[in-house]
């Protein structure tokens, strides 16, 4: 019943944000497709996953239905269909913006290698010897949660972010895949392979791609790609892609990722279809409701306000003392496998209970909402930074509330930053 339930639901939350928007290209179809693809995943059922108690389900179309409403509540509050289909003003750039923009991301992709590297000389001296560190994958992303590994430069890492963020208008406004915009990829994939991690890579992909596409619509009006006359953009996306998948599966590989799970499917395990989506792989595109199921069984309320929410915020005033340090780590479930990851929807019941279910989606909803109203009616970079990242939180709602990480919110901040510098230069060179 599920898997015909769940699609028809998602093909009418699209339909309707395709005519609210004029665009499939939205946070309301977005935030569908995402919700839609992992629980249509977990209901099929290739791995022999604990069934979604009637709770969970009610949790999952609540939150769903309260940001439906929150996307619909700005929508008529404006009361502007106009100003939410078409961009009336255009977003553009002279050679000399540009090249500051350039150099922004020359800068930034510089910074992240040699934070990239500082991590590896560190690990390099620590285990003897660069084989050694592979050799030892697991036990340092172990050390890793466990916070034994310290960051070469704190924090600073986020500007990688910054650095793909100004690297998707470059590429949007000039169609030239250069050296910067790939530097820029390398050193956030080697900074994550030397934690053995994949959140920052995923991230990477995400705020490029958005800030591409979001600086494609204010150029060209409305379109966000013409596949005919973007061959070169089609390879260079290609490009990224691969280099990211490359990344992820070189962690993925020297963890020594687990693919017999239990209770895998054997037709499923068996078929031609495993060698292209490994267990592992549908396990993080399926997984998280089930944690979030557990989670519900018996919830764990945070002790501090939206201590998810806002950790990064308690982290840096743990610094300080002024609060504890919170644990940037989640108590994980087996269903039957073991994974921590329960969806935003878990982490928004931690720090506000069940009125939080209905109220965060929907305050999401309409902030989201007022994100695309405003960029729509004043394209420019200022506007394009918050779009961007709260639609990176947007498409991620399945796995996890992303402003739990640091790199995320300090990303952000550090973007903010490199534009008061943009705009400072580009008044000077004038």
């Amino acid at each position: 019943m599920s898997l015909i339930l769940i699609p028809t639901i998602a093909f009418m939350l699209i339909f309707i944000s395709k005519k609210l928007f004029d665009s499939y290209f939205n946070h309301l179809a977005i935030y569908t497709i995402g919700w839609a693809v992992i629980c249509f995943f977990y209901e099929l059922k290739l791995i022999r996953f604990i069934n979604i108690t009637t709770e969970a389900w009610g949790v999952i179309f609540s939150g769903t239905f309260s940001y439906f409403l929150g996307v619909i509540t700005y929508y008529k509050f404006k009361n502007e269909p106009k100003s939410f289909k078409l961009i009336t003003k255009r977003l553009s750039f002279n050679q000399k913006e540009i090249k500051i923009i350039y150099y922004i991301i020359l800068i930034t992709g510089i910074i992240n290698l040699i934070i990239s590297l500082l991590n590896w000389k560190y690990l390099i001296n620590k285990f003897g010897s660069i084989t050694n560190v592979f050799l030892q994958a697991n036990q340092i992303y172990s050390m890793r949660i466990a916070g034994e590994i310290p960051e070469a430069v704190p924090y600073l890492f986020a500007i990688g972010y910054s650095g793909v963020f100004f690297s998707g208008i470059y590429f949007s406004y000039t169609n030239k895949f250069n050296i910067a915009i790939l530097l820029v990829f390398i050193s956030i994939i080697l900074k994550e392979i030397s934690v053995f991690g994949r959140e920052a890579i995923l991230t990477a992909v995400l705020i490029f791609s958005f800030s591409y596409f979001f600086t494609n619509m204010a150029i060209n009006g409305k379109v966000i790609f013409n596949f005919k006359e973007n061959k070169k953009k089609i390879i260079t996306i290609i490009l990224i892609l691969l280099i990211a998948i490359t990344g992820a599966n070189l962690v993925r590989s020297t963890r020594g990722a687990f693919e017999h799970f239990k209770g895998t499917n054997r037709a499923f395990a068996n078929s031609t279809l495993s060698f292209i989506i490994t267990p592992s792989m549908y396990f993080y595109f399926s997984s998280h409701i089930g944690v979030l199921s557990k989670y519900l069984q018996s919830p764990t309320p945070n002790t501090s306000f939206a201590a998810n929410t806002l950790l990064p915020v308690y982290n840096i005033l743990s610094k300080f003392e002024f609060v504890e340090k919170k644990s940037t780590y989640q108590k994980g479930y087996f269903i039957p496998q073991w994974s921590n990851t329960g969806t935003y929807l878990r982490e928004v019941h931690e720090d506000f209970g069940d009125i939080g279910i209905f109220i965060v989606p929907y305050l999401l909803g309409i902030f989201l909402t007022y994100l695309w109203y405003k960029y729509y009616s004043m394209p420019n970079i200022n506007n394009l930074i918050l779009l961007v990242f709260f639609n990176v939180l947007n498409s991620l709602t399945w796995l996890v509330m992303i402003s739990r990480s640091s790199k995320w919110f300090i990303g952000m901040i550090l973007t903010y930053i490199l534009l008061v510098i943009y705009n400072k230069i580009r008044t000077i060179i004038k």
